[in-house]
């Protein structure tokens, strides 16, 4: 009876094993063929027109999991430039020029993608 209740046990502690290894390997194929299947896509929004707000929320999408960071081609400021929707306070270079570039990067987690980028134009 104790052959047969170790051998119950051992049964239970490998096949839990077994099922929790392969539930993961599982997991992390459909994980990784998901993010392969979808694309990677970064969108910074749609050109925009800054009226008499002084200022600016961003309008970032993406499908990827990673750093992200806003910058400008111009003078102005971001309050947080590593969060998908940060609000953009424009400089005196911006506003004498009359508009500026924001830019969105992001540097994704992992190996299975690259960094990507995307531009807005916003217009005084």
């Amino acid at each position: 009876m104790k052959t047969v209740k170790k051998f119950l046990l051992v049964s239970l502690i490998i096949g839990s094993v077994f099922t929790s290894v392969r539930f993961t390997q599982a997991n992390n194929a459909f994980t990784n063929q998901t993010l392969f299947y979808l694309g990677d896509k970064v969108s910074a929004g749609p050109d925009a027109l800054l009226g008499l707000n002084p200022l600016f929320i961003t309008q970032g999408t993406t499908n990827i999991s990673g750093f992200i960071v806003w910058t400008t081609s111009g003078d102005g400021v971001f309050d947080n430039p590593f969060c998908l929707n940060s609000s953009y306070a424009p400089g005196v270079q911006d506003i004498n020029q009359g508009h500026v570039t924001l830019i969105i990067s992001i540097i994704p987690h992992g190996m299975n993608h690259r960094s990507k980028s995307d531009s807005m134009l916003l217009t005084f």
